[in-house]
């Protein structure tokens, strides 16, 4: 079994949005959960939509290490730009999926300095 470093959760009910973020993830190595329960586990990067955990998750889920990112499918609630999450605002702009999934791969992986994709969560 892969690291966290390598795995990536994905809490999202439109199963072929969830098959499509999870194809990019695996082409780059990633290991990917389907999180159905919410729950990420150990995992770098969490995909999930607004609604489907609360605000405290995401945070203690961030606090967990600092390398971890999330992203949101969907609007976000007010409070989550304040924890530097990136967001897809429209779930079907597969541009915005492809260039949202791809900067948080490599931001994860430590590729863009963490000034560029701050994760403020303490």
């Amino acid at each position: 079994q892969r690291d966290a470093a390598q795995t990536a959760s994905i809490t999202i009910r439109d199963q072929r949005a969830a098959t499509f973020i999870a194809s990019m993830l695996q082409a780059c190595q990633f290991q990917v959960r389907m999180a159905a329960d919410g729950d990420p586990g150990p995992s770098r990067i969490w995909i999930v939509e607004p609604g489907s955990t609360t605000i405290q998750n995401i945070k203690r889920y961030l606090r967990g290490d600092r390398r971890r990112r999330v992203v949101f499918f969907g609007p976000s609630p007010e409070e989550a730009s304040s924890l530097g999450v990136s967001v897809i605002q429209d779930p079907r702009d597969l541009i915005a999926i492809r260039s949202t999934i791809s900067e948080v791969i490599q931001s994860s992986q430590g590729e863009i300095h963490e000034q560029a994709n701050p994760n403020p969560v303490r």
